[in-house]
């Protein structure tokens, strides 16, 4: 047992010197190691600008159905499907930051996310969207 860890020891003592005569294979992951303080610091950055968004329309949302939990009998719009989509989409802080993070990397459609806010909360939530979009991904996602 303790031979075999040696051997493979071995193997990877082997493959490490090779590297030396590998001047483009070198350079490349000299970059890549490089990269990873800059890469780590945007994905804090980014982390952090999805939590604050995220705690934002996780506000407004729950405002907006605690609102329609007090008047339910009076609001015709509380009675459609607005408090469920909202539920569903920014449920909670978790739900909501991975949603935005969805929009911004292309797993669910910006539209789907944004017709619950601009038809129950308001018209101006889609200049606030658009303006996360339009943030992350021509500033954070291309700084590295």
């Amino acid at each position: 047992m303790r031979m075999l860890r040696i051997l493979r020891l071995v193997k990877i003592v082997r493959v490490v010197r090779l590297l030396r005569y590998m001047a483009e294979l070198r350079t490349i992951v000299v970059s890549i190691l490089a990269s990873m303080k800059p890469l780590m610091s945007i994905i804090v950055l980014l982390v952090l600008w999805l939590y604050m968004i995220g705690c934002y329309v996780t506000q407004l949302t729950l405002n907006y159905r605690l609102d329609c939990i007090e008047t339910i009998d009076t609001d015709e719009e509380c009675l459609q499907a607005g408090p469920e989509l909202m539920n569903l989409y920014y449920g909670s802080l978790g739900t909501t930051c991975l949603h935005l993070f969805q929009t911004v990397t292309g797993g669910v459609e910006w539209r789907q996310l944004l017709d619950p806010l601009i038809h129950h909360i308001s018209p101006w939530m889609a200049v606030m969207f658009c303006l996360y979009i339009v943030f992350t991904s021509l500033s954070l996602m291309n700084i590295v």
